[in-house]
């Protein structure tokens, strides 16, 4: 092969060393450039945004008051209780989970069956999106959405794998799997 280019470019032979030189680099930039290409998994352009705080002037601190048909003494109402990943407890963390969509919580479930290893996005028939005959982009949002959540740990391997975040874990402790199977069925 070698001879054969030789006798298709014999007036490369002649070429000054620097002129090699030259071309030799170039092959090999270019080279280079196609292998990375080719290696290098593509970068995902979407960018979680934390939701902000409410700024302390904003908050309205004044009860409106409850219109209602009797008269008698004004009632308010009783603010909400904090959630998962505000309070991190058991406590807040099944409030967060009673607010989870069904598919969420399978999710999470299967994530829990998963262990440490957690599962692929797609890149094998045991993945989410087979698992759960959903798209790819699908799995992808709803990933996104634990993940703000703090349920899940996104991890960029040859493809998205989750697992379950290790607050949830932590907070839920050994002896608590079997409750938090419960909570998320």
């Amino acid at each position: 092969m070698i001879k054969l280019l030789q006798d298709l470019f014999p007036w490369l032979a002649t070429l000054p060393f620097t002129a090699k030189l030259l071309i030799s680099v170039a092959v090999v930039v270019v080279a280079g450039a196609v292998l990375v290409m080719i290696w290098t998994p593509p970068q995902s352009n979407t960018k979680l945004v934390e939701p902000q705080p409410t700024p302390p002037e904003l908050i309205k601190t004044e009860p409106s008051p409850i219109v209602t048909a009797s008269p008698g003494p004004v009632e308010t109402p009783t603010p909400p209780k904090p959630m998962w990943p505000q309070d991190k407890s058991f406590e807040g963390l099944k409030r967060r989970l009673d607010r989870t969509s069904k598919t969420n919580r399978k999710i999470l479930l299967a994530l829990l069956d998963a262990g440490r290893d957690g599962l692929y996005v797609s890149a094998n028939q045991d993945s989410l999106a087979a698992r759960f005959n959903l798209s790819r982009n699908d799995v992808l949002a709803r990933g996104a959405e634990l993940q703000r959540l703090q349920l899940i740990e996104v991890i960029e391997l040859t493809d998205r794998n989750y697992r379950l975040n290790e607050d949830v874990l932590t907070v839920v402790g050994p002896n608590g799997l079997t409750l938090l199977r419960t909570l998320l069925k």
